[in-house]
């Protein structure tokens, strides 16, 4: 499936031969750049007496996102994994918002990126569990041991072999949630760059003279999809480490 490139792969193709992957590192490495930035810019002068109201705004959006991990996991697991949570949002929402600056190109409309996301949350929420129970412990979770734990010895071969069984299912099932949460932000941010480029296109070829933005309303939709996205995907995920900490 092609997707079109950023102005700053076009201009750099010109004087440097790059491959096609090359453009969603680039807009990747540019959304990070991006994070840094407002970061430095955000906490360059903070108060605790007088803050401004882009201070009181962050403070605002992290007293929200440590309230939902709260109610959501465990006052220990909830202070652990509230800073990958929101980093995770903050990251997918800044790499599908950047198709708002003319000539770039949200990476998210890249398969590899969303599923690169899909699989660090994957590991994150095996992790948790793994954190929470123990390496055995959660071995044995995954491979519902306590059905084979009071069995006769001499049955021990078929105890394993259904232990594994299981745990392979589990390990198949906990794999295809991250793998959806990743198809759906790619068909999401695909379709939804399409369709604003598509009515970018129209409007010279419906007035030719007068180029008419009828993009703009599928623009400030598409930045609604954007966030919506962000925040679907760290909710899942805050939902699949409550489950991997939880479950007995």
């Amino acid at each position: 499936m092609e997707r079109e490139h950023s102005l700053i792969f076009i201009l750099l193709s010109r004087y440097i031969h790059l491959p096609a992957w090359a453009d969603t590192a680039i807009m990747a490495g540019l959304a990070i750049l991006i994070i840094s930035f407002l970061a430095i810019f955000v906490t360059r002068r903070l108060s605790l007496f007088s803050p401004s109201r882009l201070q009181s705004g962050v403070e605002l959006g992290v007293s929200a996102l440590n309230n939902f991990v709260g109610e959501n996991l465990k006052k220990e697991e909830a202070d652990f994994f509230a800073p990958f949570l929101g980093s995770l949002f903050i990251y997918i929402l800044i790499m599908n918002l950047l198709s708002v600056i003319p000539g770039f190109v949200p990476p998210t409309m890249d398969l590899n990126v969303t599923i690169a996301l899909a699989l660090v949350t994957f590991l994150v929420v095996q992790y948790s569990g793994i954190r929470k129970k123990g390496f055995w412990g959660y071995l044995k979770h995954i491979s519902e041991w306590e059905l084979f734990a009071h069995s006769p010895i001499y049955l021990l071969p078929f105890c394993l072999l259904g232990a594994m069984f299981f745990g392979i299912i589990h390990f198949i099932g906990e794999l295809a949630k991250p793998f959806s949460l990743a198809v759906r932000l790619f068909a999401n941010m695909y379709g939804e760059e399409t369709m604003v480029l598509s009515f970018v296109v129209l409007s010279p070829v419906v007035f030719r003279f007068l180029a008419v933005p009828f993009q703009f309303p599928f623009v400030l939709f598409h930045m609604f999809i954007g966030f919506l996205q962000a925040y679907i995907f760290t909710v899942l995920a805050t939902i699949y480490i409550s489950i991997a900490t939880t479950e007995e």
